[in-house]
């Protein structure tokens, strides 16, 4: 396996990993741990809720970072400029959101597409907001794990 530039540093938003865990944190959580034990040449920066102290992320390589608030506003407005005071270079969102200020490469996750493929089963403001968002953040992506 080839070796990483030790200078990199990897955020994923973590919040998602936290409290009653949903599919999407189970798998936020999973692949921290697996990428942390996997690549341990790259330094991963947690970003999670208030509680980001509790032990979850114990790898040498993990730090995590507890940020006040999460959702589409903070993702906008905030993020980006922790992700450049952090010198992010790759971030990831497994909850598939994305800043539209690009400050970092990034990744999202595509977990489903059912409120664009089969609106009918999904509620109506799940629908516009996947409408209004999911083309934008498909353009921003650098990487797209599907």
């Amino acid at each position: 396996m080839a070796q990483c530039d030790p200078e990199v540093r990897v955020a994923i938003n973590a919040c998602s990993a936290q409290g009653a865990m949903t599919g999407i944190g189970h798998h936020a959580a999973n692949l921290l741990k697996a990428l942390a034990t996997t690549n341990s040449d790259v330094q991963y920066v947690a970003l999670c809720g208030e509680d980001a102290g509790n032990g979850v992320w114990d790898a040498p390589n993990i730090r995590s970072i507890a940020v006040r608030a999460t959702g589409s506003l903070w993702e906008q407005l905030e993020l980006p400029t922790l992700l450049r005071e952090h010198r992010v270079d790759v971030y990831h969102n497994p909850a598939f959101g994305l800043p539209v200020v690009k400050t970092a490469r990034l990744v999202c996750t595509v977990h489903d597409c059912i409120p664009r493929l089969f609106p009918a089963y999904a509620p109506a403001w799940l629908c516009d907001f996947f409408e209004h968002w999911a083309p934008t953040w498909l353009r921003l992506a650098d990487q797209i794990i599907c």
